[in-house]
């Protein structure tokens, strides 16, 4: 017994906050003797449903699922089927699997849909992997029902759908879907306008992400996010200052619309200040750079393998190391090119250079001493 009976109730919680700062996490709300209870209680209808539908399958893993802390009316594991492994997911109050079999054909059919909508081909397409919730009852103890929760099925859908109809549903159709969250990127080479028509189409979808390559010397829109009455625009205005140095910086703008797609307002985090960067060299070569005040971000593109740091110029003249914005591997979203694709969604010609910035949490003064 870890506590014995004369253990008084202020050094049980003391005891208790212990355990949660050693292990960074709260204890189960279950027992591991009850979810063996689950487990066998309901290990024969998962059997009996993969003899019924898919009698080759292996089945490798089986055991009650939880939700965190809390154990769940789910039995779920993996199994083997033509040499590959998938998830799958069992309720068995309502006698309905979920598997990850027909998942990856389902991720293509969506891409499909919304690749229609926006009139564009399925390469220029990059979706994120939705997350299939469903809700179902809490047991921590078997027998004692304590509510409910939505449970995260990953890689998983409904079998008794096809990932056809499914993909349909979830991104077109809208209505009580269980995918709360669809994101994905549409690559294009000119953004195009705000339509609030599209989100008609697309019901099941909340925000459409537009991203194109940047065009060097301008203030450049080069990542639209759309939602309903809103268009969020990430801007980069980056100017070339020799082959290997580029300098500039990023900001952020948003717009509004009413229901009919007329703009109702609009900011900006530069907004009544000129645009246009400026550019100095000091005689060691630190760059000089000045940009709008407030939340701009700035940014080079410059040689890799240094620690990049400026001095802000701003009100506590901190030295700020940079961040690096790496490049992404095997990205063709876009025709053309070649391109270097970086992870903040910035997408340049490419150059060979690496993408170095910073963020602030406060409004600096928009100048900047570079050692580069």
């Amino acid at each position: 017994m870890l506590f014995s009976k004369k253990t008084k109730p202020i050094t049980l919680i003391i005891a208790l906050l212990a355990v949660f700062l050693l292990t960074g996490c709260m204890p189960d709300n279950y027992t591991s003797e009850a979810a063996d209870s689950m487990t066998k209680a309901h290990s024969d209808q998962v059997r009996a449903w993969f003899a019924s539908n898919i009698p080759d399958a292996k089945i490798t893993k089986l055991s009650a699922k939880d939700s965190g802390l809390d154990l769940v009316h789910f039995i779920g594991g993996y199994f083997e089927l033509k040499g590959s492994e998938y998830p799958y997911a069992y309720d068995f109050d309502n006698d309905l699997m979920y598997t990850g079999r027909n998942y990856d054909k389902m991720l293509e059919c969506a891409a499909e849909e919304i690749a229609a909508a926006l009139a564009l081909p399925v390469s220029r397409i990059r979706l994120d992997d939705p997350v299939v919730e469903a809700d179902t009852l809490v047991e921590n103890i078997p027998g004692d029902i304590e509510g409910t929760a939505c449970i995260p099925l990953r890689g998983c859908i409904p079998e008794n759908s096809t990932p056809e109809d499914f993909a349909k549903w979830v991104i077109c159709d809208g209505n009580g879907d269980p995918v709360s969250d669809v994101r994905f990127k549409a690559y294009v080479d000119t953004i195009p306008a705000y339509d609030p028509a599209i989100f008609d189409v697309l019901k099941g979808i909340d925000k459409i992400d537009y991203v194109k390559a940047i065009s060097i010397g301008t203030d450049d829109v080069y990542h639209v996010t759309y939602s309903r009455n809103k268009a969020e625009s990430e801007h980069c205005y980056m100017q070339k200052l020799r082959d290997d140095l580029y300098a500039g910086y990023l900001y952020d703008s948003e717009e509004t619309y009413d229901d009919d797609g007329a703009l109702t307002g609009c900011t900006s985090e530069i907004d009544g200040q000129d645009p246009e960067p400026q550019f100095d060299f000091d005689p060691d070569g630190t760059l000089q750079l000045r940009i709008p005040d407030g939340m701009a971000r700035p940014a080079v593109l410059t040689k890799g393998g240094k620690n990049y740091i400026s001095v802000t110029g701003s009100s506590d003249t901190s030295v700020r190391k940079w961040s690096n914005g790496i490049r992404q591997e095997n990205c063709s979203y876009l025709p053309g090119g070649p391109y270097d694709y970086y992870s903040i969604d910035c997408v340049f010609d490419s150059t060979g250079l690496m993408l170095y910035f910073y963020s602030s949490y406060m409004e600096e003064k928009g100048n900047y001493s570079i050692d580069l």
